[in-house]
């Protein structure tokens, strides 16, 4: 690599006037680099900085009409203070919270108030910020 671990546009472009052969060589060896400064990035993140697979699946039913389940897993490896479930409406409003109250694997049932047709966001949140979110859909077909 040539130092440059973060580069704004590629050095080689097509119909650049080069020879075709050469602008395959050109783009070959650039992504030579590239694959070497990944293998650079690697080494320098530690393990701890990757996100973990969380489970947070879609609800079911979805489409609903009564009411909906949200299922969660939270894996061993993710340390957390805090956690919740919130579901808001279209307009951004606070329409539900459910605190995870330190369980890594769970649901809840969710059975809004209202009109039969909205459709809702609902967030794992860990330590204040947005992990995953989701849209949910309540019909009432």
């Amino acid at each position: 690599a040539n130092g440059n671990l973060f580069r704004s546009s590629s050095t080689a472009r097509i119909g650049s006037g080069a020879a075709p052969a050469q602008e395959i060589e050109s783009l070959k060896k650039e992504l030579a680099d590239l694959k070497a400064e990944v293998e650079i990035l690697k080494r320098l993140l530690p393990e701890a900085s990757i996100m973990p697979k969380f489970s947070f699946t879609i609800n079911h039913p979805n489409p609903f009409n009564a009411s909906t389940r949200i299922d969660y897993k939270i894996p061993e490896t993710y340390n957390y203070s805090s956690g919740s479930i919130k579901v808001i409406d279209v307009n951004g409003n606070l329409v539900r919270q459910f605190p995870l109250s330190g369980n890594r694997t769970g649901q809840f049932q969710f059975v809004p108030q209202g009109n039969l047709n909205q459709t809702f966001i609902y967030s794992l949140e860990l330590d204040g910020k947005v992990v995953e979110s989701k849209k949910m859909i309540r019909s009432g077909n």
